[in-house]
């Protein structure tokens, strides 16, 4: 629960900015938003280590299940997912 916390935090840096601001973001803003994402990523490492689960190696794993299940040349530049 605390690290959904964390994440909605995240997204409130963002809310209110348009595409272009949230691109250039001040140097405040950037220290907050990596303040934020470390206070995510520490949640996510500490759950990871709970249930023994490399977080890298899930995230290549899930790359490559969803290059399989959504190929590239069927859905680049697609807003909808054309699955296989």
């Amino acid at each position: 629960m605390a690290m959904v916390k964390e994440a909605a935090e995240v997204v409130e840096i963002f809310q209110w900015l348009t595409p272009a601001q949230a691109k250039n973001l001040t140097p405040s803003q950037r220290s907050h938003l990596a303040d934020e994402l470390a206070d995510t990523f520490v949640y996510l490492m500490r759950l990871g280590n709970c249930f023994d689960i490399d977080l890298v190696e899930a995230a290549l794993r899930k790359m490559r299940k969803n290059e399989l299940k959504y190929p590239v040349s069927s859905n680049r530049g697609r807003i909808v997912k054309t699955r296989r």
